[in-house]
């Protein structure tokens, strides 16, 4: 089943018809229904890494990561079938908003889980070239912010890696006023 497509066109706004069918990749779980992506990076080795969330037939959610070739084709050498599925905290809503890639080829993805399904709590997976999880980043490959308080609320906004191997993190906190 498709759960999202990237479309490619070179610099003059043209559709890549080298990429996909005519400019347009799709990518495919057979476990999954319906999805989408948000976002999307080029890698030094001319390979493309998207976000994904989709529904699973149960009707929860799953997201990760997807890698495809330059021509649009899934990656079959990275995770299962060019799919990494990736969990900031089990039994929460997990949400992926944004990738970035660090020197040493490992890939960010950052997003957020939900508390009680409405407390957006920022997190970060770290994954190896191969989509395995690395274990030696943070906490078991995953960072999260301390829980907000009982008054706060969280929201992530970005992150980006600087040439020094340092991760920044953007979100914001607010108060909650008490009924």
């Amino acid at each position: 089943m498709s759960i999202s497509s990237l479309i490619k066109a070179d610099n003059s706004g043209a559709a890549d018809t080298h990429f996909g069918k005519e400019g347009i990749a799709v990518i495919n779980a057979s476990h999954l229904t319906t999805g989408n992506s948000s976002c999307v990076v080029a890698t030094p080795d001319n390979m493309f890494l998207a976000t994904w969330a989709a529904n699973t037939p149960d009707n929860s959610s799953v997201m990760g990561i997807a890698r495809l070739t330059n021509d649009g084709a899934m990656d079959r050498t990275f995770g299962v079938e060019g799919l990494v599925e990736c969990v900031f905290k089990q039994g929460h809503r997990n949400v992926a908003s944004g990738l970035a890639l660090m020197p040493d080829t490992r890939t960010l993805l950052w997003g957020h889980f939900l508390i009680n399904s409405v407390k957006p709590v920022p997190a970060l997976i770290c994954v190896k070239k191969d989509g395995a999880v690395d274990k030696t980043f943070a906490e078991q490959g995953i960072f999260a912010v301390p829980e907000p308080l009982e008054n706060e609320s969280y929201m992530f906004n970005s992150a980006c890696v600087s040439p020094d191997n340092s991760i920044f993190m953007v979100y914001g906190k607010s108060l909650v006023s008490a009924p």
